[in-house]
C-alpha cells in the first residue's frame, strides 16, 4: 500500500489505502468491536 487516508467519527475509523498510481486498493474500518478489511483488485484494463 503506498498511501493511506484515515477518517474517525466518535466510535468507528476508515482506512483507505491507494496504490503508487492512485487507485483504491483497500478499505478498512476498525471499532472497537469490529475490524475489517476489504481488499479491491483490478484487471489489466484497470477495471474493479
Amino acid at each position: 500500500m503506498s498511501g493511506a487516508v484515515h477518517i474517525s467519527g466518535p466510535r468507528q475509523t476508515r482506512e483507505y489505502g491507494y496504490s503508487a498510481t492512485g487507485r483504491l486498493e483497500s478499505v478498512r474500518t476498525l471499532a472497537p468491536d469490529l475490524d475489517i478489511r476489504i481488499p479491491y483488485a483490478t484487471d489489466p484494463a484497470g477495471n474493479r
